[in-house]
């Protein structure tokens, strides 16, 4: 119903609503509304990745997506307020030994999804969260929403060819 996500570093907080938007404050107090990019082309969209939380596995599929721009972020409330900045267009998480949690996932998506983006399973299934296990297992995709449906069939075939699971 209501998230935030506080970046220091860029000094900004993000916040949104379900269905009121989202919004960025700066240190002065400036709110304003902000929406993620109208990029269209996968080759020229920019994938957010941490510098260090990064396996064999999902090194290999970055190198089998048809976008190869990079921008390096930390967590991911910061990955999905890189989007919503318009610095960064598609955000993947690729599940392995260990895997996102629903407090890593929920108020970033809300704020992604307010924002005009949106935020699944590769499959496109919407991410479920208090079923037990907060693990978000699986390949999860954020997107500027225009080339969603393109990234994730993208993401999917590059996941079986790769025998990811």
């Amino acid at each position: 119903m209501l998230s935030v996500v506080a970046c220091p570093e860029l000094e900004k907080l993000y916040y949104a609503s379900l269905g009121g938007g989202t919004f960025v404050e700066t240190p002065a107090g400036n709110s304003q509304p902000v929406q993620v990019s109208s990029q269209a082309q996968l080759t020229d969209l920019t994938l957010v990745v941490s510098r260090t939380h990064r396996d064999a596995r999902f090194n290999h599929l970055l190198k089998q997506l048809s976008c190869q721009n990079q921008l390096f972020v930390g967590s991911v409330g910061g990955k999905i307020a890189a989007i919503v900045d318009r610095r960064a267009d598609i955000y993947i998480s690729l599940s392995g030994k260990s895997a996102a949690k629903d407090w890593d996932m929920a108020a970033p998506e809300l704020i992604l999804t307010e924002a005009g983006g949106r935020f699944t399973h590769a499959d496109g299934s919407l991410p479920r969260y208090n079923q037990g296990d907060v693990n978000q297992w699986g390949c999860l995709i954020a997107t500027n929403g225009i080339c969603h449906d393109q990234l994730c069939a993208e993401v999917m075939q590059s996941l079986e060819v790769l025998d990811i699971k």
